[in-house]
């Protein structure tokens, strides 16, 4: 099973549809959605109007759910998916879809209601929630807009690539996590070896 969080800045890019063909053409795999935009009007909003963290945290997974009804429209053969018992069915029929997260985490969410978390520790959620269902761990991977060669001149992995809470997160659930730029998918389609194309985010030990 995979787990991809295909970051909202990549919403413009050439590279989103290629990446949703090739997913779609892939057993069990869960795309998760970042807010691009649309959270990013929700940062912009709470400026103006002056709501807490926790009512901006869940307005920024509502907009997880916009850019997921985004990205299925680019490409309708990818379900959307957003209750667990249906989420469950497709996973054990080992389909591919698009998760929209706001319902499951408004029901069961013990991240911290704050900009520290974003769709990447959203994502490393979804891995520890299917690992407790199925018993199975997914293989995690985080795609951003960033330059390939900017990841491949680099040896650790840049606090600002990620969330604030995505490491502690990994940490607590032992949970391997790799990153790539979106234009690696063309190395990547050849064997999907993540160790040759993409940065693995490291745990303290």
């Amino acid at each position: 099973m995979r787990i991809v969080k295909l970051g909202g800045s990549l919403l413009g890019n050439p590279w989103l549809q290629a990446w949703l063909q090739s997913l779609a053409a892939m057993p069990a795999t869960l795309i998760v959605p970042g807010g691009g935009v649309y959270a990013d009007q929700v940062r912009k909003a709470q400026k103006l109007s002056g709501f807490d963290d926790e009512t901006a945290h869940f307005m920024a997974i509502a907009a997880m759910n916009q850019t997921a009804q985004v990205m299925q429209k680019m490409l309708p053969e990818l379900t959307l998916v957003e209750h667990e018992d249906d989420l469950l069915r497709m996973i054990q029929e080992g389909r591919s879809l698009i998760w929209q997260p706001y319902a499951m985490l408004r029901q069961d969410n013990l991240l911290p209601r704050s900009w520290r978390v974003s769709a990447d520790s959203i994502a490393a959620w979804l891995a520890a929630w299917c690992l407790a269902k199925t018993g199975e761990m997914a293989q995690l991977l985080l795609v951003k807009s960033l330059p390939m060669h900017t990841l491949q001149q680099t040896t650790e992995i840049e606090p600002q690539w990620i969330d604030d809470y995505l490491i502690e997160l990994l940490q607590q659930n032992q949970q391997c996590c790799w990153l790539c730029a979106a234009e690696t998918l063309e190395n990547l389609q050849k064997d999907w070896d993540l160790s040759l194309y993409a940065r693995q985010i490291y745990l303290k030990h």
